[in-house]
């Protein structure tokens, strides 16, 4: 039963982020009033998704670490949709306002790698010192990068403007990349790269078929990536999805990814994880018949 919900839950899932996809498509008329509405839809259909399954997360995962960092990367996933919102749609008239939300946008690109990241080394070597340490150490340099990208006016290490920075609006040939932005997506591969070797790392040890599920999840998020990049933006072709949906949604594959395969623990299919636990342990009914027993078997008459 648990598993035919699941189903219905991801189908349903998929279902609506087409649909948004769709919007997306489809609002781009003469009719300024339908983009209007179709833009708005888009945008609530992304933001339901999202409450959506970080409410399953909440509901699924046991209140560890592990679950506050996915919790907190939703939060970013909203902000990274929020963004896209709010700058070309409410501050389009306003020079330093569009410039500065330029800038957040690094905040949410910097900090899924990071959650995602330290996700990871939870996961991979359980809460011992030496995590926590490293853990909080990567949190603090994440937020240092993503500080340099939003103090950008006072330093220009990031965007070098060659105008002045009244009618600074980050548009084509009004500045140049300065270390500070590379800086910035070392950090994010690195975060990416060194992410994906600990959860490969910690999944190989439940077997085949959770392997084949994450290398799947990531080959998704590449290739979507790769695509948009590629062929949408190069020549300027009509999208379902932006880098802001993409990104979002290919993490939150991942992090699901590592749900079903059990290498996050949650509160679904308690047989198939006594099933896999290492352990004799055997729970009954008053009766003394049989709930729930483990792969481990314990020779004994009722």
């Amino acid at each position: 039963m648990d598993r035919i919900l699941s189903h219905k839950h991801t189908l349903r899932f998929a279902g609506f982020l087409i649909l948004a996809g769709i919007c997306n498509l489809i609002g781009r008329t003469s009719n300024s009033l339908f983009n209007t509405v179709m833009f708005c839809a888009n945008f609530i259909i992304y933001l339901g998704l999202i409450l959506y399954w970080t409410q399953h997360v909440i509901k699924r995962i046991l209140p560890t670490r592990t679950r506050t960092y996915i919790t907190a990367s939703s939060l970013f996933m909203i902000l990274y949709i929020l963004q896209k919102v709010v700058r070309y749609r409410l501050v389009v008239d306003s020079v330093a306002a569009y410039r500065f939300m330029g800038y957040f946008y690094f905040l949410p690109i910097v900090a899924m790698p990071t959650l995602l990241l330290v996700t990871a080394i939870d996961l991979r070597y359980g809460n011992s010192k030496k995590s926590n340490i490293v853990e909080r150490v990567i949190l603090a340099v994440s937020a240092a990068v993503a500080a340099l990208a939003l103090t950008n006016d006072i330093h220009h290490l990031v965007y070098v403007p060659t105008v002045d920075l009244s009618v600074f609006d980050m548009g084509n040939n009004t500045y140049t990349w300065g270390i500070g932005f590379y800086a910035i997506y070392g950090w994010i591969i690195l975060s990416l790269v060194v992410g994906a070797v600990l959860l490969f790392n910690a999944v190989s040890q439940n077997g085949k078929k959770a392997i084949v599920l994450l290398i799947c999840s990531v080959a998704i998020w590449m290739l979507l990536s790769l695509v948009h990049a590629l062929v949408f933006e190069r020549f300027e072709l009509p999208r379902p999805f932006y880098k802001p949906e993409i990104d979002c949604f290919g993490c939150m594959l991942i992090f699901e990814c590592c749900i079903r395969s059990r290498l996050i623990p949650f509160n679904e299919n308690y047989q198939g994880f006594f099933e896999h636990l290492k352990m004799p342990i055997l729970i009954t009914e008053r009766d003394l018949e049989i709930v729930h027993q483990t792969g481990v078997p314990i020779h004994v008459s009722k």
